[in-house]
């Protein structure tokens, strides 16, 4: 919500500035939405009731209507919103990727359970070689320039840079060795500025992301309804159902301001662990 009308004062919001951050949050996933949604309907309701500035709600009837019926929608034809990302997909997305620049995009995303917006405002400051580590301090925000004058943002060249939203999600997280390799690839006198960026050195947008990149990949694989962030969730879907990773340590990685959030939104089903458990009480107990 901050980085796209943290900037504006109450009195100018309007309803389109209320949808460019659904617009952002529905481009990461619908639970991310309905909850962009509730925040913000609170947050205006709060400021009518106790007479700050705003005397009626900037979401307009007709822009709740149609999110609410996105959410209802996406909720009905996605069944397996408990159902996260196969290991068969995640190889096929790996061996799709492999060789080409944006390769480490998806290894962040899907060895690192980095937000998008993470992983495009990474830079070669971020990576700690001898440590095996990488420190997130940044993320790419999708904020117009014009919204931003006036702001400490204002005179940023590319793509507006900020810091994560909470503490919690500025952290280290341990850098995995086949992510490390590929690192290690580019030549030492080159290691500076944006790990993936444009020809001129300024990192990538989202929208641009996944318009050249994530979406011709969705229609190679057939993986229509994937989302970029349905990466990062398979990450904490993995460590807590595949290698039973404490939620404290998935928790930590993944940035969340405590682990509830990690189990209720993160803790999804893999396909394949759901089939080797099925028999496996009946197994144990019945021998």
């Amino acid at each position: 919500v901050v980085p796209h009308i943290g900037h504006l004062k109450l009195r100018e919001l309007k309803s389109q500035d209320v949808e460019t951050v659904f617009d952002a949050a529905k481009a990461v996933s619908v639970s991310i939405l309905e909850q962009t949604k509730k925040v913000t309907n609170r947050m205006f309701t709060f400021a009518i009731e106790n007479e700050y500035v705003l005397k009626e709600n900037p979401i307009s009837k007709g822009l709740s209507k149609r999110v609410t019926a996105f959410i209802t929608s996406s909720r009905k034809t996605t069944e397996q919103d408990a159902i996260g990302l196969g290991l068969e997909q995640i190889n096929y997305i790996l061996m799709d990727v492999k060789g080409k620049p944006h390769e480490i995009i998806f290894h962040l995303q899907i060895l690192h359970g980095l937000r998008i917006a993470e992983a495009l405002g990474l830079g070669w400051e971020d990576v700690d070689l001898e440590q095996d580590e990488l420190k997130i301090t940044s993320q790419v925000s999708e904020v117009p320039k014009y919204k931003l004058e006036g702001t400490k943002w204002a005179e940023q060249t590319g793509p507006v840079i900020t810091t994560p939203k909470t503490a919690r999600s500025r952290r280290t997280v341990p850098l995995q060795l086949g992510t490390k390799a590929i690192l290690e690839e580019t030549l030492f006198e080159e290691r500076y500025g944006y790990i993936y960026s444009t020809a001129s050195g300024t990192p990538v947008l989202q929208s641009n992301y996944r318009r050249r990149v994530f979406n011709p990949l969705k229609k190679r694989l057939g993986l229509n309804t994937m989302m970029t962030h349905d990466l990062r969730k398979f990450f904490g879907s993995y460590l807590l159902t595949q290698e039973g990773v404490d939620v404290m340590t998935v928790s930590k990685w993944m940035g969340h301001a405590n682990p509830a959030i990690t189990m209720r939104i993160y803790a999804k089903v893999i396909p394949e662990t759901e089939r080797q458990h099925r028999f496996l009480i009946g197994s144990a107990l019945l021998r």
